[in-house]
């Protein structure tokens, strides 16, 4: 029931619908999982500027869920969830300037995001800080 009230929100160009859209597909949630589709969808927020709908489509590229594994493009979609204020795209680029993922090796540039994200609060990003110091 719930599915079908986001599908038709997200028809009309809903952007947290579709959002919701991608997590039912991704989940199997009221509907069957299909990777490919919440990938589709996550895409399409992330196309929108919307920061969790970048992140998500980084973590498809780099898990390879309903995409190929890709760490360049996962590396792009996390840069843009960190520099529109998401922590955990901060972390993980953190991650994958610290073991050159997607990008060359930078540990100056992986203490920087993991720094932005501990000074909001992010425990992990704080974790991974202390390791580089």
């Amino acid at each position: 029931m719930a599915f079908d009230l986001f599908i038709n929100a997200s028809e009309q160009d809903h952007i947290l619908a579709q959002f919701y859209v991608a997590d039912c597909y991704y989940l199997g949630l009221g509907t069957s999982e299909n990777k490919s589709l919440a990938f589709k969808y996550y895409e399409k927020v992330a196309n929108k500027d919307y920061a969790i709908g970048q992140l998500s489509t980084g973590s498809c590229y780099s898990n390879g869920y309903g995409i190929n594994k890709e760490p360049k493009l996962s590396f792009y979609w996390y840069e843009k969830a960190a520099n529109n204020g998401n922590i955990v795209g901060m972390c993980n680029l953190g991650t994958y300037y610290k073991i050159g993922e997607g990008v060359e090796k930078d540990i100056d540039k992986a203490i920087y995001w993991y720094k932005k994200a501990a000074e909001q609060g992010y425990e992990y990003a704080q974790k991974r800080l202390e390791e580089l110091m």
